[in-house]
């Protein structure tokens, strides 16, 4: 359970979306952009996923959110919710937990723009509370995250985005820390794509280590759809997981 949400809080994924006068939404891969939602828009994003744990025990986000808000052009305002079905394989029967994780505040701040090899790069700051929690979900500490957003635009079609932070899960003191990069790929005027490896790692614990995939189709520059599929390459790793997602903004 403790790995569990540990990981859950990162799957919450970013887009780094190359023609910015599209929305640039966290979703649906593990990175999140270094480009904050413009000032006095609001955007949502909303997905539904699964992680199979293992061949018996598996999870499923319906749904996760992440609300933002634009307070200026170098600051937003974050609010992240997720709910949770945990299903665990018992004999004689399966044991179903739902309920909500904790729910994070947090904000964006941009740090400065790409000038040739060094990126563009924003800090994440967020926490989740344990009062906002369901009870089975509710962990002993806050969680939070500190999380530094890294991101080259390499052509106007293409671009390579990074992450690296420290992350409290709630249940231990020492921090673990979360690690991402992903290669992004503008397909046109409505389609995008990315190939990703992410992963955390903890004290006295395997690491987790994942490679995914996906799909953006833009309807207009304010509303999009994805899609992600991806599955872990170390032993402590989930086995697989998948979902889809929209995400839209106004001003």
């Amino acid at each position: 359970m403790k790995k569990l949400l540990f990981q859950s809080v990162f799957f919450l994924s970013g887009v780094i979306v190359v023609a910015q006068e599209r929305l640039s939404a966290d979703r649906p891969d593990a990175s999140e952009g270094a480009t904050l939602t413009p000032k006095r828009y609001f955007q949502a994003e909303f997905g539904l996923g699964a992680v199979n744990i293992n061949d018996d025990d598996f999870y499923i986000t319906h749904p996760d959110a992440l609300f933002k808000y634009g307070v200026s052009k170098r600051f937003e305002l974050q609010f992240i919710a997720e709910y949770l079905s945990l299903y665990e394989k018992y004999i004689p029967s399966t044991k179903t937990t739902r309920g909500f994780t904790p729910c994070m505040i947090g904000f964006r701040t941009a740090l400065w723009e790409q000038k040739k090899i060094i990126p563009k790069t924003s800090v994440i700051v967020r926490a989740g509370f344990p009062f906002l929690a369901s009870k089975d979900f509710k962990p002993e500490h806050v969680q939070s995250v500190v999380l530094l957003t890294m991101e080259n635009e390499i052509t106007d079609k293409i671009s390579f985005g990074y992450n690296v932070g420290p992350a409290w899960d709630g249940f231990d003191t020492t921090p673990g820390w979360f690690y991402s990069f992903s290669s992004q790929f503008d397909l046109g005027k409505r389609w995008d794509s990315f190939l990703e490896v992410f992963g955390s790692a903890q004290k006295n614990a395997m690491p987790q280590n994942v490679i995914d995939a996906g799909l953006g189709f833009y309807i207009n520059s304010d509303l999009k759809l994805d899609g992600y599929f991806g599955f872990g390459i170390t032993n402590d790793s989930p086995k697989n997981l998948f979902g889809v997602g929209f995400s839209f903004r106004f001003h």
